[in-house]
């Protein structure tokens, strides 16, 4: 509790009389006195901060409440009285919402020391620097995919600022979950002695304080703000942890966060972080690895780090696995290429990393499993659309081949969610997954057993939009083909009858392209899989037998005709070349007879 207390002048002189009743009417009034509560109260929680008293002493002794006309004089009087204590109504305001100071600033809460090993990102560091500092943006969210480096590149930013901005308080808070956010407002709270009853919202606490003019210039970094519900709030807990975050022009926020939907919610600014340049990666990778004759190859490093897609996280978890097992790149990525199963292990690997919080995936392919949750659980929509990209290629994807939605404004907000999370990329009318999220969607539909539904869900889509081989659906085709090569090669779905219809139509339009070998094995496939499935209809004479006999035929008989033809060509050829020798000799002979005859 705290006590505010105004007073206006003295009081009266109370007089005493020798009577007995004009004693008791005397110490009446002593006793319900302003000043005299004043006092007492003054005596017992003066020292403590809990109590302030403003009491203008001279010039409104004779001023009563009936006097409104006196106006003029009240305020004069007032002014003069607050000019002379303005050192004291500060430290009431201070102490009013909740600061008692612990001593002078700054103020620093960090919970990672400063990074020896980060490299590059000088640009996007400028655009941080002069958006807070030059600008003056209150608020500003750094955005990018998991992994991609946001926490590190954070870090950087609060040790420049503590070492050019020497006035400056820094803080640090992870919003991971409501208890982690609590805990490092509870540290701030403490470091900074603000003082709370036990019934006191320790969040509020802080909040009040660094919106006040005491707090001075500040810096606040809110780590991990990926959760919308968790960060702005929801219908069943309205305001969420942005209420508790502090408002004042001498402060600046900055948000990491995967959602871009959380950025443009939160902040003024946005900026997004991509992955490292080629010379970025390549200096990071020289800074973890300690043994240079692991990564002397120019050529190999290159490989590798394109095969990591330049994502820093994946480049820090390769360099761990190299100097653990003293393997050569080369063997890394023998086993990057071997089977799926190898890269998922070798992408699976926790590493120890003192630059990351405990709470988090360290490792490439289980960093986004909280993001995969939050979009499931927000955006049902959007998931479904993810896990189908999952299955096919992961590169020029037709918006035309996703599962169809109810409405096209569905559609368009399900693919802006994955955007927003840098999990796809929009390309004029084609998407792009990011190959490494591509694969870890993958371990996380089979982790949760959903990977062959989701297979079998993909694969009646494929088989719904292949066109037939007709010559004026080939743009058509030529664009699902990849999409459709790429499902038949999952062994889920083995007996479902759309997985050969798939089959028939694919070998059907690689015949027209010319791939005949591919188109033969596809249509074989088909072949094998009706003749076990309907040995007894398939009989002899049935009309579906004879027409896939003959889709099977038609690539060999194309392939007859073409090595024919060649034959030929090569035949009429040799004849004509033999032709043209034979009348050259027979010239060259009738001149030999004709100079003979000359010289006889």
């Amino acid at each position: 509790m705290r006590v505010l207390s105004i007073g206006t002048g003295l009081g009266d002189v109370v007089a005493i009389g020798n009577t007995r009743l004009s004693i008791i009417t005397a110490l009446k009034k002593m006793a319900t006195s302003s000043k005299k509560v004043a006092a007492s109260l003054d005596d017992r929680y003066g020292g403590s901060g809990q109590y302030y008293r403003f009491n203008v002493d001279q010039g409104l002794q004779d001023i009563t409440l009936s006097d409104w006309e006196k106006a003029s004089t009240i305020s004069a009087h007032t002014r003069n009285y607050l000019s002379d204590i303005q050192r004291t109504v500060k430290n009431f305001v201070d102490n009013f919402i909740g600061v008692v100071h612990g001593g002078a600033g700054p103020w620093y809460h960090l919970p990672f020391r400063k990074s020896a090993r980060f490299v590059g990102r000088e640009k996007t560091l400028g655009a941080l620097r002069d958006l807070l500092f030059v600008q003056g943006s209150q608020r500003v969210a750094l955005v990018g995919l998991g992994g991609v480096g946001k926490t590190q590149l954070a870090l950087a930013l609060v040790f420049w600022t503590k070492e050019n901005k020497s006035d400056w308080s820094v803080f640090w808070v992870p919003a991971l979950s409501a208890a982690t956010f609590e805990q490092a407002y509870t540290d701030i709270a403490r470091k900074l002695k603000i003082p709370r009853s036990d019934d006191e919202d320790i969040k509020e606490s802080v909040r009040q304080y660094l919106s006040s003019e005491a707090a001075g210039p500040w810096l606040l970094v809110v780590d991990n703000a990926d959760d919308v519900k968790l960060v702005c709030g929801s219908r069943d807990a309205l305001g969420g942890l942005d209420r508790y975050l502090p408002q004042s022009e001498n402060g600046r926020i900055v948000f990491t966060t995967r959602s871009r939907d959380i950025a443009l919610r939160v902040a003024e600014e946005t900026v997004k972080l991509d992955e490292f340049s080629l010379s970025e990666a390549k200096t990071l990778m020289e800074k973890l690895v300690t043994r240079k004759d692991l990564i002397n190859d120019a050529g190999l490093v290159t490989e590798l780090l394109h095969e990591l897609t330049l994502l820093p996280l994946a480049i820090t978890q390769a360099a761990a696995y190299l100097e653990r097992n003293e393997v050569s790149i080369a063997e890394y990525l023998r086993l990057l290429h071997s089977t799926e199963k190898d890269m998922v292990d070798l992408l699976s690997e926790e590493l120890p990393d003192r630059t990351r919080y405990k709470e988090a995936k360290n490792a490439v392919a289980t960093t986004w499993v909280v993001s995969f949750k939050k979009i499931r659980e927000l955006d049902r929509n959007a998931a479904d659309i993810f896990s189908f990209m999952s299955q096919i290629e992961p590169k020029s994807i037709p918006q035309s081949l996703l599962p169809e939605l109810d409405s096209e404004v569905q559609s368009v907000s399900a693919i802006g969610t994955l955007c927003g999370y840098a999990f796809v990329s929009r390309r004029d009318e084609m998407l792009d997954m990011h190959s490494l999220v591509h694969l870890a969607t993958r371990i996380w539909l089979r982790s949760d057993g959903l990977e062959t539904q989701t297979t079998e869900t993909a694969m009646r889509r494929l088989a719904g939009c292949l066109p037939t081989d007709e010559y004026e659906n080939r743009d058509t085709w030529r664009t699902y083909l990849p999409h459709a090569l790429r499902i038949l090669q999952r062994a889920g779905a083995g007996d479902m009858e759309e997985r050969y219809e798939l089959h028939f139509w694919v070998g059907r339009c690689l015949q027209v392209e010319g791939r005949i070998k591919e188109a033969v094995g596809c249509l074989a496939e088909c072949w094998r899989w009706r003749s076990g499935q309907f040995a007894e209809a398939f009989a002899e004479g049935d009309p579906s037998r004879l027409a896939l006999q003959h889709a099977i035929r038609r690539p060999w008989i194309t392939v007859f005709s073409r090595l024919l033809l060649r034959h030929l060509r090569k035949s009429s050829h040799l004849q004509s070349c033999r032709s043209r020798l034979a009348v050259t000799r027979r010239r060259q002979r009738i001149i030999g007879d004709t100079r003979l005859a000359c010289v006889t």
